[in-house]
This record gives C-alpha cells, structure tokens and sequence, in this order.
C-alpha cells in the first residue's frame, strides 16, 4: 500500500491541470446556459466559417459609420476655424 501512494500523488498532479481546464469548461457552460446564452462556447482561438464571416461585417458596417461620424466632426472643425 505505501508503495501505490507515491505513484498515485503524481499521477493526481500530472491530472490537475487537465482536470482544472475541463472543470473551468463545464462552469463557463453551465453559466452561459444559466444566463440563457445559446451560442456556441468559442474562446475565440479559431472561428468557425459560418460564425467568423458575420462578425466581420457587422465590424465593417461600424467602421464605416465611424469614419463617416469622424469625417462629419473634422468638417464641423474645420468650418469652426475658417469662421
């Protein structure tokens, strides 16, 4: 029995990491389905093709209606100093 007991230790500390990631995984699922989230649990490392393409318009949509705001404000400016 004392002879098991050492090996069981480090067989528990080689585990832990791994066993910590799956129970860190299993909480973040089990809060995101308390909140009533129903999308896919991505950390973000590598989206998937149907779910990276949208976001990159909707990012590109905002860009635009961010410089065309900037634009709008440097014209404002602009007309301040000629004035």
């Amino acid at each position: 029995m004392e002879s098991i007991l050492p090996f069981a230790a480090l067989g528990l500390l080689a585990l832990a990491c791994p066993l910590m990631m799956v129970g860190m995984g299993v909480g973040a699922w089990v809060i995101a389905r308390a909140r009533g989230q129903k999308k896919a649990l991505s950390m973000g490392c590598m989206p998937m093709s149907e779910h990276g393409e949208q976001p990159a318009q909707s990012d590109e949509s905002g860009l635009k209606e961010q410089v065309e705001r900037l634009q709008q404000e440097v014209q404002a400016l602009k007309s301040e100093t000629k004035a």
